[in-house]
């Protein structure tokens, strides 16, 4: 089993910064789950949406450079 990731509050907040600088909802979506993939060493980080007893969707996924 792969070794386990943990963010700070702090990584947290400075990728929350990032997204509310940008004025496009889909850039700063981006922006934000870059930053949390990048201070968490992770390799992907997805967003799903679904709604109760309907599929969910992929609606936005980043990947580490390499992935």
């Amino acid at each position: 089993m792969g070794k386990k990731k943990f963010i700070t509050a702090k990584a947290v907040n400075e990728s929350l910064r990032l997204a509310l600088r940008e004025r496009d909802a889909t850039r700063s979506i981006e922006l934000f789950l870059a930053h949390m993939g990048e201070k968490s060493h992770s390799e992907r980080i997805y967003i799903f949406e679904g709604e109760k007893g309907c599929s969910v969707d992929n609606t936005f996924e980043w990947c580490a450079s390499g992935v």
